[in-house]
């Protein structure tokens, strides 16, 4: 499970550099902010969830952890280009925040989320998106992303001509849209195969967890 993860946080580095548009000129040194940002939300991330399993199950849990980590990658992708680096650091916290809580949640309702996936990546994402429309800075849209002179948007915590509030707006209500269509297109997809009886596993793998069964005791049963 571990290994799987690493692999995915390479991807996480290789898909933010790739948002820069050009490779010329401050864009290049803006590989290096993308870099940064990146690093900081997932460490950020992995040490909000490390303090809350301590917290809560008076212990690290390794496979939290590194679930934070994956969920603080997810979280930058929204931003890592154009917010500041306290900025990320702020994500990464809220990240991992939102992580334990989501995975918590769906413990207790006995949902067998194999590897985490909806709090990683729906949670991450969804504090991504927000923090983006906070943190960003109108000069680092302009290098990263588009540069609109006086019209380029910022984050609602800056002030661009009252465009601040602008990027908030739009990224709300791109979450969302991406939130409906995944819910209709899962809907689309799973209901047909629950009606199929495909979805369920056996009843000893059902009552350990699939992520037991899968990675040999990755989460510990005491959370269901």
């Amino acid at each position: 499970a571990v290994y799987q993860r690493r692999v995915r946080g390479a991807g996480f580095y290789a898909l933010n550099m790739g948002t820069i548009q050009n490779f010329q000129g401050d864009s290049v040194n803006a590989l290096g902010k993308v870099a940064v940002n990146t690093t900081l939300c997932a460490t950020a991330s992995a040490i909000a969830v490390a303090v809350l399993s301590v917290y809560r199950e008076k212990r690290i849990e390794p496979y939290s952890v590194v679930n934070g980590i994956c969920t603080g990658l997810a979280g930058s992708s929204a931003g890592c280009a154009t917010m500041t680096t306290e900025g990320a650091l702020v994500t990464g916290l809220l990240c991992g925040a939102v992580y334990f809580l989501l995975s918590s949640i769906l413990c207790s309702a006995g949902v067998d989320d194999v590897t985490d996936v909806w709090p990683i990546h729906f949670g991450g994402g969804m504090v991504g998106m927000l923090s983006a429309a906070f943190f960003t800075t109108q000069s680092f849209y302009k290098i990263a992303v588009l540069d609109s002179g006086d019209a380029t948007p910022c984050g609602a915590l800056y002030v661009c001509d009252g465009l601040g509030w602008r990027l908030f707006v739009a990224n709300l209500v791109f979450l969302i849209a991406v939130s409906a269509w995944s819910f209709v297109a899962g809907l689309a997809l799973f209901l047909p195969l629950k009606v199929m009886s495909l979805l369920r596993v056996d009843k000893l793998t059902e009552d350990a967890g699939l992520d037991f069964m899968a990675d040999k005791g990755a989460v510990p049963l005491k959370r269901f």
